[in-house]
């Protein structure tokens, strides 16, 4: 029987040897050394194709859980929600947030999550703030939800009423409005809550 495969000949011959005829170059080899070569390489292809799937199973995967969502639910999980009381920096919370609702839940008319982070991020820049956190109250499919802000630093209750009149909280009070989480460092930092409805 032959077979014709490029500008190859190949002759297969009774016993067992396969006659390669270049038309430029004669040679000969035997089908057990074919055989040999062949699985060698795919032995190599299919080790490269396990690597490959590896790789690639450990990339998605990583893109899925650092995706900023999956960062702060681990966060809200790490400090024991909900048994223990939590609050995030304002930095994580907003950090992919486009769900509005997810704090000020009954502001009318709404507040987009943007606006909430580009004032908190202003006051937070300023030097009398020492540090912005959002507490935690649910867990819901789309975002985790929050009805207060915790700010800290040397600010005065009237100056932060001021500061944060556009946001609508409908309390500003001194000190925390529920117990402190255990992640918070107060020091001789003043502490005010801002809640919402």
């Amino acid at each position: 029987m032959t077979a014709v495969f490029s500008n190859y000949r190949f002759i297969f011959t009774r016993n067992t040897q396969i006659e390669r005829k270049n038309f430029n170059f004669g040679s000969t080899i035997s089908f057990a050394s074919c055989r040999l070569q062949a699985n060698k390489l795919l032995f190599k292809m299919k080790q490269t194709f396990t690597k490959f799937l590896i790789l690639s199973a450990i990339f998605f995967s990583s893109c899925k859980n650092d995706n900023p969502k999956s960062l702060l639910l681990n966060e809200i999980q790490k400090q024991g929600f909900p048994k223990n009381e939590v609050a995030i920096s304002f930095e994580q919370f907003f950090d992919g947030n486009k769900i509005t609702g997810s704090i000020g839940a009954n502001l009318d008319p709404e507040i987009q999550p943007k606006k909430f982070y580009d004032l908190f991020k202003k006051i937070k820049a300023n030097q009398k703030t020492e540090a912005i956190y959002v507490r935690i109250i649910e867990i819901e499919d789309e975002w985790p939800s929050s009805d207060a802000v915790y700010i800290i630093g040397d600010w005065t209750l009237e100056e932060l009423k001021k500061q944060t009149s556009t946001l609508q909280p409908d309390e500003i009070e001194e000190g925390f409005m529920y117990d402190k989480p255990a992640n918070i460092s107060v020091g001789k930092k003043n502490v005010f809550t801002l809640w919402w409805d």
